[in-house]
């Protein structure tokens, strides 16, 4: 994810923003698991989120990552990633 630092208005540079519990270490991760999923198509299911990662030939971190994931429905990539964990 990315925002705008508003510290100085007129100037539009930008920040990182890390997931929650994480540092720059749990945002590479993040990305490596929703690079997995570019192409998930929501509202979808757990299960769906490990088919087409494994479907897009994702490490086993990854897999590991979404298997963790609670039994839902996912609604969007947000939804997502306030659940995921990634060590």
């Amino acid at each position: 994810m990315e925002g705008f630092d508003t510290v100085n208005p007129g100037e539009r540079r930008k920040k990182v923003i890390c997931m929650p519990g994480g540092g720059f270490g749990a945002f590479l991760a993040h990305s490596s698991v929703l690079n997995h999923l570019k192409d998930a198509q929501f509202p979808c299911s757990k299960q769906d989120l490990i088919d087409l990662a494994e479907d897009n030939h994702a490490p086993e971190k990854v897999i590991e990552a979404l298997e963790k994931l609670p039994d839902k429905e996912y609604t969007a990539t947000s939804d997502l990633t306030e659940h995921l964990s990634v060590s």
